[in-house]
């Protein structure tokens, strides 16, 4: 708090010696208060059009830098209490850094910030153009050395041969000419390592930044006296990459295959995820060499056959995928035959999905478990009909072979999961009674069991609730009968469903906690994610608001992080009904422009992620007061409603909806649909 007073004095004295129009604070002062800089300066400065003199306020000096007045205003209003100053925006800060550059900290310090500050990297470069001739030459290097700008958008072509220095006030170290930019710069600059900048930079920018704070980078960089550039298309430039790459290649031996493996990019680039000694950019160039992995085969199928049964998630997932590289499919089968229901309960569900499914398209003979995990994967991936054409193949084969009741059961139970899912509920019903026979042949209770589980999970998507408690707590009993773990925290999960539905919160919290808990412990994070969702749903309805916020957070998170679409949809839309009904707008707003294009299109592969979003979205427009809007996102969810053939009660609900937007607009047709909502 003293801090706080401490800076608000010196705001307001500052306020006081302002003169008038064109003046704003600039520099590093502008930086402390526009929030990227900890500490205020010792000398604060600010930028007059007016030359005037040097002012003292406390410890602090003020120093005015005479800039001609421009005409176009490249500032914003800061204000801290009822004190408002003009400040300049970051890039215009940037640029005033360069063109005074006596004000600037130490080059290492001044490069990073173009590394590391939220600025516009093309609005700074098309304003350094309109400054003068040595400022665009300087913002040139700094956003080339800072990775920000690709080459292609440098316009290097564009600046004049004049030479620059690029920091005058280094006059005595070891210098180096750039011809590209026409800048001479002290050499030590290519010695420092660039610092992570802000979120979502995008991948381009952020894979390459991690490649140039790599230390191999810098030594190169350094001794070719040489600044890389990214996207550059000079032959010099790639062939010291190549060098790199090839040299940390080279150096991979047996104490460092396991990082190596580890680290490759199976997900695809994830900033800050990529082992210590080999970039993602390392790793794509790896992709495009004809000779590998065959060059490394003894070490990593070695380091395969060690983990393909590992214990550890990260280690087998890794094995697989690089057993498949090799071609070592017979060892990949066994082995996702035995692991791949734990792989896919744990949310790591790219390579598991790639390899099943590219194995289905081979002509290995595979068992009935790799074709159940290829559809169960492309059902998660909103491709619900290519996963039953896989199981249509694969049953139409186990039918013609003797006694494959076990295999033809767990293919229809898998059929029937996945209909129901997309709710073709009477197909959905056939086939789970079929999987049912077809275990009652084989003699097996525990998958009989497991039938009664999703039988118990259609008749609660029908509403018969009690029909679904039945069903639920017949087949958890087996489950703990056998040991099944992993079954009873789905089972205690799904009768929490059960309780949440027929209004019984407090029980239904009680069974989502036990569920989550197991869960947890068992490592599933999809079904974790799956039943934290409906715990986060039963505090919402119970008015927990932090709670249900918390939860729905992490599970976006966790959706995120698994790819899967339908699970970001739906936890984005309640969180922006949450902050909606706590009074965020803003907040509400940047949780529903998650969703792209702002609405869940008709033809979305989970229908019932469409009829919440819809649901969700006319309840905001209705809170706000906002009825026409409100209704007519009631009819688009009546018209869904009706296509899936939802239930009666669903049916209800958006009539009663609709018949409420209706009364508030003075609609004469609102007593005749409230009266078909209660019917």
């Amino acid at each position: 708090m003293r801090e706080f007073d401490q800076v608000s004095n010196l705001f307001k004295e500052l306020e006081k010696l302002f003169e008038g129009e064109g003046e704003y604070l600039s520099h590093q002062t502008a930086l402390f208060f526009l929030g990227q800089i900890q500490d205020v300066p010792k000398t604060l400065t600010a930028v007059s059009p007016r030359r005037r003199r040097i002012r003292e306020i406390g410890e602090h000096t003020l120093v005015f830098v005479f800039h001609p007045k421009q005409k176009v205003k490249q500032t914003q209003s800061v204000s801290i209490g009822e004190t408002s100053l003009p400040v300049s925006n970051l890039e215009k800060t940037l640029l005033d850094l360069l063109t005074d550059i006596q004000y600037s900290p130490p080059i290492e310090t001044l490069a990073n910030f173009f590394s590391s500050f939220p600025y516009n990297p093309i609005a700074l470069l098309d304003l350094a153009k309109t400054t003068s001739d040595t400022v665009l030459k300087r913002a040139s290097f700094f956003l080339a050395w800072s990775g920000r700008v690709s080459y292609q958008n440098l316009f290097i072509s564009h600046l004049t041969r004049t030479p620059i220095q690029l920091d005058p006030r280094m006059k005595n170290f070891d210098s180096i000419w750039d011809n590209r930019f026409h800048t001479r710069y002290p050499s030590k600059i290519l010695s420092v390592s660039v610092i992570s900048g802000p979120q979502n930079l995008g991948f381009e920018t952020a894979s390459w930044k991690e490649l140039r704070a790599h230390p191999q980078i810098l030594k190169t960089m350094g001794e070719n006296s040489f600044l890389f550039i990214r996207d550059e298309p000079s032959s010099l430039q790639k062939k010291l990459l190549e060098g790199v790459f090839k040299l940390l290649l080279e150096n991979t031996g047996d104490a460092e295959i396991e990082t190596f493996l580890l680290g490759y990019p199976k997900n695809g680039f994830e900033e800050g995820k990529s082992p210590k000694h080999y970039p993602f950019l390392f790793y794509q160039w790896l992709d495009c060499q004809q000779s590998f992995p065959n060059s490394h085969f003894d070490l990593i199928s070695s380091w395969v056959r060690s983990n393909v049964y590992s214990n550890d998630l990260g280690k087998l997932e890794t094995a697989l995928f690089w057993g498949n590289k090799l071609r070592l499919y017979q060892l990949i089968i066994e082995s996702l035959s035995k692991n791949g229901n734990r792989i896919f309960s744990s949310g790591k569900i790219r390579v598991l999905s790639s390899i099943s499914v590219a194995l289905t398209k081979s002509h290995h003979p595979l068992p009935f478990t790799i074709y159940v995990l290829a559809a169960r994967c492309l059902a998660n991936e909103n491709r619900p009909k290519d996963g039953l054409k896989i199981l249509a193949g694969a049953k139409k084969f186990f039918e013609e072979q003797d006694h494959s009741e076990i295999e033809c059961g767990e293919i229809s139970y898998a059929t029937g999961n996945i209909l129901r899912g997309i709710n073709r509920l009477d197909a959905s019903v056939a086939e789970l009674y079929l999987a049912r026979e077809y275990f009652e042949q084989a003699g097996d209770q525990r998958r009989i069991a497991m039938v009664d589980s999703g039988l118990g999970n259609l008749f609660f998507a029908c509403g018969r609730n009690r029909e679904a408690r039945a069903k639920y707590l017949s087949a958890l009993s087996v489950m703990r009968s056998v040991g099944e773990r992993s079954a009873q925290a789905t089972l205690l999960g799904s009768l929490g469903l059960v309780e949440y539905e027929c209004g019984r919160l407090r029980r239904a919290e009680q069974l989502f906690g036990r569920s989550q808990r197991l869960h947890e412990v068992l490592g599933n994070s999809w079904n974790q994610s799956r039943i934290a969702m409906s715990q986060a749903k039963s505090f919402l309805t119970m008015g927990f608001f932090a709670k249900a916020k918390k939860l729905f957070q992490e599970c976006y998170k966790i959706k995120t992080e698994q790819n899967h679409l339908g699970g970001m949809y739906e936890s984005a839309s309640f969180m922006a009904w949450i902050s909606v009904v706590l009074g965020s707008s803003a907040a509400a707003k940047a949780w529903w422009d998650t969703i792209p294009d702002g609405e869940v299109k008709d033809d979305f592969e989970e229908p019932r992620v469409l009829l919440v979003f819809r649901y969700l979205k006319a309840m905001t427009e209705l809170f706000l007061g906002n009825f026409f809007l409100a209704q007519s996102w009631y009819q688009k969810l009546y018209s869904a409603v009706n296509a899936q053939d939802s239930t009666n009660v669903a049916k209800g609900n958006v009539l009663h909806g609709m018949g409420v937007c209706q009364a508030f607009q003075g609609n004469s047709s609102a007593p005749q649909v409230l009266r078909k909502a209660i019917d």
